[in-house]
């Protein structure tokens, strides 16, 4: 299995990097321009992430007459497509890799059948692959669980405003992810859209979308790897380029966490994030409970910065990690125990609290697993600021968001070597 040797010679990090455009805004907008129909809208800095070229690719392949469409591991992508090829006249199969074929599709494939929407199990009742037979639909309330993947309601609301009379879609149960939903009616309103959120029900307005031209901004979920870093680190002064502060990001709440709770400031200068560490920084032994339910995508770096610190810590909201890429939670526990820590779960009140023993003083070298979760690898590797050299299997999948991170990584002195 091929692996890399992540090292750093001293933990002070010093040094200008640069991160992605954001995958989740590319990925809506590429929606939005596909729905935009005869007037569609230029997108600058576009995400070179795996799942929004798989996207991208996807969505050529449909305007061109492809009737079978394969999205790989992008389980984006699979959830958006079903949703759009619902409304796309046309028979269609779409289908992705074992991993995604185990990862649940009934709640989004009910509501667009409640709809009606014509959408056929392939194999495995509830799973893909899927036969969707494209046509005009003219619901207008659906019902859908909000507690899995908040993805299900933000590929819904992007086809609403495609139905004569608009939609008004019933969110059952606690919303999971609800900053990625606030990102997606955010982006329908600067496209012309109308829309409302108002307890557990979202109405949308009928209407085409329309931009002028949209240029993606940096992803803050691949920056929180940067802020997990300093937190690691003796000291800090690592220069994100081209970023400012966000509006339509939930997981650019990840400066303010850091700077509670590990004593990481941000500025802005010239267009730029700084991300500053002092030497001599004192954390304390446990750390409050904090809900990361609207961000559950910064729970590796949290939980892996923990871990590398000896820091006791508690995580609320994040039990639909479980449905991801991977088990990320299961995962977590499974590599940070290489770390004498121990993530326990209690899945009645949806909390997984660590607890460390400190750091084990036998071990030369960390060697973890990813589990092809692009998360846990960056997550990992920033572990090499504990002064021991640290492993990363199957490196490459970073693709998948952040194909430059190894390159970042080196920007900032850690040494990297591949091996196969």
């Amino acid at each position: 299995m091929p692996y890399a040797s992540v090292n750093h010679p001293n933990g002070h990090l010093r040094g200008h990097v640069q991160v992605p455009a954001s995958k989740s805004i590319s990925n809506r907008v590429l929606l939005l321009q596909a729905l935009a129909g005869q007037e569609p809208f230029t997108i600058s800095n576009l995400s070179l992430a795996n799942d929004t070229l798989v996207l991208r690719k996807a969505l050529q392949e449909i305007a061109s007459g492809a009737s079978t469409i394969n999205v790989a591991d992008a389980g984006t992508a699979f959830r958006f497509l079903t949703a759009y090829l619902s409304i796309t006249p046309g028979q269609w199969e779409l289908s992705g890799t074992a991993r995604l074929h185990q990862r649940p599709i009934a709640p989004l494939v009910e509501a667009l059948r409640s709809l009606g929407a014509s959408i056929d199990y392939i194999e495995q009742e509830g799973y893909a692959p899927l036969r969707i037979n494209g046509k005009q639909l003219h619901g207008n309330t659906l019902s859908i669980d909000a507690s899995m993947s908040s993805q299900f309601v933000t590929a819904l609301l992007l086809i609403s405003p495609a139905f004569a009379n608009g939609l008004t879609i019933n969110l059952v149960n606690e919303v999971s992810s609800a900053s990625y939903i606030h990102m997606t009616l955010q982006l329908l309103q600067q496209a012309g859209i109308q829309t409302d959120w108002n307890a557990q029900s979202i109405r949308i307005e009928p209407g085409k979308p329309f931009l002028k031209s949209y240029t993606v901004e940096a992803d803050w979920s691949s920056i929180a790897f940067f802020y997990e870093m300093a937190a690691l680190a003796q000291s800090a002064e690592i220069i994100v380029e081209a970023v400012t502060p966000s509006l339509l990001q939930g997981d650019a709440q990840v400066a303010t966490h850091f700077e509670t709770y590990w004593g990481i400031k941000s500025t802005y200068k010239n267009g730029h994030l700084i991300i500053t560490k002092t030497a001599g920084v004192v954390y304390p032994h446990e750390l409050p409970c904090l809900n990361f339910n609207t961000t559950p995508d910064l729970a590796q770096a949290w939980f892996a910065t923990a871990a590398g610190n000896a820091v006791n810590c508690t995580l609320s909201g994040i039990g639909h990690l479980l449905y991801k890429e991977t088990d990320r939670l299961t995962a977590l526990q499974k590599e940070l125990l290489k770390l004498n820590a121990t993530l326990n779960s209690n899945q009645e009140t949806d909390t997984y609290a660590l607890s460390t023993k400190g750091l084990p003083r036998s071990l030369s070298t960390l060697a973890f697993e990813t589990y092809k979760d692009h998360r846990m690898a960056m997550a990992l590797a920033p572990l090499a600021l504990t002064k021991r050299p640290v492993l990363i299997a199957e490196p490459t999948v970073v693709h998948k968001s952040f194909p430059a991170y190894w390159q970042q990584l080196q920007q900032l002195g850690f040494q990297i070597q591949y091996h196969t």
